[in-house]
């Protein structure tokens, strides 16, 4: 009985697993209202705030769930599937070639800032240098076929102009970051502790004992891992039903590692958008300077999805001019707080601040400079 679960444990977590995910939408709005109903009776005084918070929370977590998904998909099967010599078959090794490169891959692999990092962090271990993967994690949310597309939708009226000013501005910031993370972190580890071990740790006992049922020859399980995972594991069987289904086995637990950094994140954007609101933020823009760095802080705690936050943009435009609304549209998707709550979850806390007082700087300097 304890061999026959074993041997279905990876279809039996993936059931349950998502079985829950479902029934969670599924019943979550109508326990919600239930809850708010009871909640008015209790306390009349502060329910359409807390209504407002439910709602703006869902909102954020419905947007973003599915490029989630998306993501550690992608990335489980980048851990199944690449390795690293494929990654240096396309990818230069000298950093003035590989940077800018990584900058534009956003357009053949359209992933939003929610789906992300998972990919980066998984093609860190995979050989892909640090630099390069940061300057994709930075660029590919906004120099991407999807955003595009929306923001030029959302600004129609201006033609072109602001969608190339966006992707432009977010390739040439992700490539000098790309630039300046290669110098200050040259060969220093990057990852988590819990990270760099963690694409074995978990996966090799699974897979040692698929070869034990498989009767065929693995390495000692003792070897070390390193940031940068130089081995592979030669002893998986070549079926592609088991490939996908070791995929799925791995996209399980990527989701449940990410996904409560993700709520975290939404549930403090949430909290934020509904105890000060944007009014507040309308009444203390002064200057354009002052804009600049009040709108950046607010595409930080909105959280918005960088497929749709060109439309929240666009509703700015009766109060801020044209530099604030691209510092707006750039440094959002570079860093929010649901993106820097999933960061933590799989880079080192310097490398996190690192990047987000990075972005923040070069984006603000950049937006003053240029517009």
């Amino acid at each position: 009985m304890r061999t026959q679960l074993r041997k279905y444990s990876i279809e039996l977590s993936i059931i349950v697993v998502f079985g829950l995910f479902i029934l969670l939408l599924n019943s979550g709005i109508n326990w919600l209202l239930q809850f708010n109903a009871w909640f008015t009776e209790i306390r009349p005084e502060v329910a359409p705030k807390f209504q407002n918070g439910i709602t703006i929370f869902l909102s954020i977590f419905i947007e973003g769930v599915p490029f989630i998904l998306i993501g550690v998909l992608v990335s489980s099967l980048i851990h199944i599937f690449v390795q690293e010599e494929h990654i240096w078959r396309y990818i230069p090794r000298q950093p003035i070639l590989s940077i800018p490169i990584a900058s534009v891959l956003g357009l053949v692999l359209p992933i939003c800032e929610c789906g992300i990092v998972p990919i980066v962090r998984r093609l860190i271990q995979k050989g892909l240098p640090p630099y390069v993967a940061i300057t994709f994690l930075l660029a590919a949310p906004i120099v991407n076929p999807v955003t595009i597309l929306s923001t030029y939708l959302a600004f129609a009226d201006l033609g072109m102009h602001t969608a190339l000013a966006r992707t432009l501005l977010g390739a040439m910031i992700a490539i000098l970051m790309g630039f300046i993370f290669c110098f200050v972190f040259m060969n220093r580890s990057v990852l988590r502790i819990d990270q760099n071990q963690s694409s074995c740790d978990v996966h090799c006992d699974h897979d040692h004992q698929q070869a034990e049922n498989t009767n065929h020859l693995h390495h000692d399980p003792s070897h070390d891992h390193g940031e940068v995972s130089h081995h592979e594991h030669t002893h998986h069987p070549s079926s592609m039903f088991y490939r996908m289904k070791h995929a799925l086995y791995h996209a399980v637990f990527e989701w449940m590692n990410m996904g409560k950094f993700f709520v975290f994140g939404v549930a403090i954007a949430a909290i934020f958008q509904t105890t000060i609101g944007l009014s507040v933020l309308r009444q203390t823009i002064s200057s354009e300077w002052w804009a600049v760095f009040l709108l950046m802080f607010l595409a930080y705690v909105l959280s918005i999805c960088s497929s749709a936050d060109a439309f929240v943009a666009a509703s700015f435009r009766t109060f801020v001019d044209q530099s604030a609304l691209l510092a707006f549209l750039v440094f959002g998707p570079m860093m929010d707080i649901k993106n820097v709550m999933m960061l933590l979850s799989a880079f080192r806390l310097p490398v996190v601040l690192f990047l987000l007082i990075g972005c923040m700087i070069l984006t603000y300097t950049t937006v003053i400079l240029l517009f």
